[in-house]
């Protein structure tokens, strides 16, 4: 028999979706520092020893720094700004001599500062330019890697305000790892309405936060927020329970999961009885223990259904067929159809036909 399997595979698979979506974006707006990182890998000696530089070079480049102010005209400052691009290739302690009197008048100064202090982990100059680079080209993009920056490094405040920018800036990813940082500042209603807004309604805030901390690996937290959701009387806990005790890298209990899952749909939770139903359906066994089967499934099928879940409603007219009730098989497949199923539509056309 076919059996509906892409509701399922949303909601098992939501971590592989949604977070690694996620954290995608994270690595992909964090690649520039390391490339960077990589970039710099043979300089990086240059960088932690003192520079012998002869009095008289140092005294030429002193005379070309003195040039850089409020006089020098914008060609100059342009070609000053590829003199700094040369020096920084050989040494890139010169040039940082140049970008950092560049800085009040060239923006790409500033981000080269910003990237060499990230790339020889020098943190709190990293901030300084990287601050002043994001007041000056209010670039989407920088904010958010800047709040991952604090993100990273848990110092939340700081990630919040910056995915804020960003978000404002309608940068693309910013929403998703803001809702993800409400989640893990405990500020869970927050974190509700923008999962809401980008379209993720399986469950509230704390629900994905579980997740989060599942994909992550950290399964006492995922485990403590899951329970804390079932100490609310919200069975998406107990579904939550479920993917960590079953999925690969989880906690790997099947016995424990499957239990999970029964005490999710017997308290109506649409994921845990969509589950259920799909488990029974794909049971092989001799007649009695094949009907008895999709008896079951009808049972968990119809928790879901009843909720105005679309796979159910489909699935609920396949397995009225297999127990040769066809009525209501059409049934279901007629409400199926209703709320957009075409499979289900082709199905009551072909059973009306069969009448």
């Amino acid at each position: 028999m076919i059996i509906k399997k892409k509701e399922l595979m949303k909601f098992i698979l939501f971590c592989g979706i949604f977070f690694s979506m996620c954290f995608y974006n994270f690595h992909l707006h964090l690649k520039r520092y390391k490339e960077n990182e990589e970039k710099n890998e043979q300089k990086d000696i240059q960088k932690t020893k003192k520079i012998n530089i002869n009095g008289d070079v140092m005294k030429k480049i002193e005379e070309e720094l003195a040039k850089i102010n409020d006089n020098m005209n914008e060609n100059d400052l342009t070609t000053m700004l590829s003199i700094a691009k040369m020096n920084y290739d050989k040494n890139p302690e010169i040039g940082i001599m140049y970008f950092e009197k560049l800085a009040k008048y060239k923006p790409e100064a500033l981000r080269y500062l910003a990237d060499y202090y990230y790339g020889i982990k020098d943190y709190p100059n990293y901030e300084k330019w990287e601050k002043l680079a994001i007041e000056k080209t209010q670039n989407p993009d920088e904010i958010y890697n800047f709040a991952l920056y604090f993100d990273e490094k848990q110092n939340y405040g700081e990630a919040k305000k910056y995915y804020l920018m960003a978000v404002e800036k309608n940068q693309k990813s910013a929403k998703h790892n803001l809702a993800l940082l409400y989640g893990k500042m405990g500020e869970y209603d927050k974190a509700t309405k923008l999962f809401q807004e980008l379209g993720f309604k399986d469950g509230n805030g704390k629900y994905y936060t579980g997740l989060y901390y599942k994909t992550k690996k950290n399964y006492k937290k995922s485990e403590a927020i899951f329970n804390e959701l079932i100490k609310e009387g919200n069975p998406d806990g107990y579904f939550g329970l479920y993917l960590l005790y079953e999925a690969k890298g989880g906690l790997k209990n099947k016995e424990k999961s499957f239990q999970f899952l029964k005490k999710g749909a017997e308290m109506g939770e649409v994921k845990s009885a969509y589950t259920l139903g799909l488990h029974y359906s794909s049971l092989e066994g001799h007649n009695n223990t094949y009907k008895y089967y999709h008896e079951l499934a009808v049972k968990y099928y119809l928790i879901a259904a009843n909720k105005g879940h679309k796979s159910s409603m489909f699935n609920l007219g396949l397995a009225y067929e297999v127990l040769e009730n066809k009525e209501n098989a059409m049934k279901w497949y007629k409400k199926a159809s209703e709320v957009g199923d075409k499979e289900a539509l082709k199905e009551l056309k072909r059973l009306e036909r069969e009448k």
